[in-house]
């Protein structure tokens, strides 16, 4: 068989995925009796898939053909830098979005060409997945109170002492 696995890499939401020959494929099923895993393509209207064995090092068969046209390098490598922002975004909430930028475009092994549009998408796509991990603002007296008493054994000061003392939420 003449296609060859070029690329594995993670999806945005930590699934694996692998290029072959200009199609993107995600990981669909593990097929435990035969010994190989089946990749099913990320184009939702496309019927094309193919078996691996169970290391990802080599495809075994295809079926269906893609009835899409091949995806640019250049989409690809954009797409696993944002997945990659991504993951490292939500172990380092606290780290400036850019120094995140700079440092994954450091690591990149490949020539990307990239926009002022992409890293303006990728920033957006850091704060926006931060903002979905911080807890709401309160909208009143009584959101405020109840969010306190839900987070009063995890809430502490500077000096690693507890914050609100209270055993029911009618003492507040």
């Amino acid at each position: 068989m003449d296609l060859c696995i070029s690329k594995k890499f993670e999806t945005e939401k930590g699934k694996p995925c692998i290029l072959v020959n200009g199609h993107k494929y995600r990981e669909f099923k593990i097929l435990k009796s035969v010994g190989s895993i089946r990749y099913r393509c990320t184009n939702k209207n496309c019927q094309s898939s193919i078996y691996v064995d169970n290391n990802v090092t080599k495809v075994l068969s295809m079926l269906n053909e893609h009835n899409h046209e091949n995806i640019s390098e250049n989409i690809v490598s954009r797409q696993i830098i944002n997945s990659r922002i991504k993951r490292k975004c939500e172990n380092n909430l606290f780290r400036r979005p850019n120094k995140i930028i700079r440092q994954e475009l450091r690591s990149t092994e490949n020539d990307l060409q990239t926009v002022h549009s992409d890293i303006k998408l990728w920033r957006k796509s850091m704060y926006d997945f931060r903002k979905k991990k911080s807890p709401t603002i309160p909208k009143s007296l009584e959101e405020s109170k109840f969010q306190l008493f839900n987070l009063r054994d995890t809430l502490k000061t500077n000096l690693d002492e507890y914050f609100c003392y209270m055993e029911e939420i009618s003492n507040i």
